[in-house]
């Protein structure tokens, strides 16, 4: 339990870290990853969704994003925000509703917001 607590830590001082822009030494991404696979363990599923994110900026705003693409995942919760309730979540959660997928993506918009800030060459 103790490992588990410390990894936890660890991985939420780490997002905290990116939030308030403690990680322009350039080592962010590997920091980040590496976070995540202790905290989650370095499946193989694990370990491809990290591959998948890098810290990095678009536009003026720096956050996480989707490796070697300019697409915050910010951004991508946007978009969600302002679908319909897919229909496999539908099918996999029938108790779940519009309004419930209303306020789990607007919580998840807010959460990846949180970890954008404005570039340093933006200030």
């Amino acid at each position: 339990m103790n490992d588990l607590l410390s990894t936890e830590k660890a991985l939420l001082t780490t997002l905290s870290n990116l939030a308030r822009g403690c990680d322009d030494d350039g080592t962010g991404s590997d920091e980040l990853r590496q976070a995540f696979l202790d905290y989650g363990s370095e499946t193989p599923d694990n370990k491809a969704a990290v591959a998948g994110i890098e810290v990095g900026t678009v536009n003026d705003e720096t956050g996480l994003k989707l490796s070697g693409k300019k697409l915050l995942l910010s951004e991508i919760a946007h978009r969600l925000e302002a679908s319909k309730l897919p229909q496999a979540l539908k099918e996999e959660l029938p108790q779940m509703t519009e309004d419930d997928w209303d306020s789990f993506s607007r919580i998840t918009t807010l959460i990846y917001s949180l970890l954008d800030r404005k570039s340093q060459s933006a200030k």
